[in-house]
């Protein structure tokens, strides 16, 4: 299991990625069905081409690559062919930010400096990257802890009922 720390950070990236696409609804909402299974069967060649390159050079850690690049390739096509078919204006120099923030926070996870401590304190290592990337999402203005705050008054108030 210690060889899957070098892919799981990328693959963990590229499932980031993969999400980044669900916050550009214009071709499911338009119907584009054809367009989307037009972006995916293209994210997969390029998948399994790159595979069929890197993979017998370069190993399984090739094979994680592969899988970011198309599916990044796969992000920015949805992206792009959404805002084109339906624009939802979202002000891309704040998305960039979280962007950069989560990429930071997956480079970070990776390092498990506290791990000769013991799990209690590598626990606490990632629970205060969490608290530093939650921190860091409120001051771009993304959540307020006020907002969070009334959302969990309001789960508990109808739990009660």
């Amino acid at each position: 299991y210690m060889g899957a720390n070098k892919v799981i950070p990328i693959l963990l990236l590229a499932n980031l990625f993969n999400a980044v696409g669900y916050f550009f609804p214009g071709l499911f909402l338009k119907g584009k069905t054809k367009t989307i299974a037009l972006i995916n069967c293209l994210s997969a060649l390029l998948n399994l081409l790159l595979n069929l390159i890197l993979v017998p050079r370069y190993g399984i850690v090739s094979s994680a690559v592969s899988s970011l690049i198309s599916i990044s390739a796969g992000m920015v096509f949805t992206i792009y062919y959404s805002q084109r078919n339906y624009p939802i204006p979202y002000p891309p120099g704040k998305y960039l930010q979280l962007f950069f923030i989560l990429i930071l926070a997956v480079f970070l996870a990776q390092f498990n400096i506290a791990s000769t401590y013991g799990l209690l304190i590598s626990i606490l290592e990632k629970l205060t990257l969490l608290a530093l990337f939650i921190l860091s999402i409120n001051l771009m203005g993304f959540i307020s802890f006020k907002m969070l705050r009334l959302e969990a008054i309001r789960l508990i108030k109808r739990k009660e009922s």
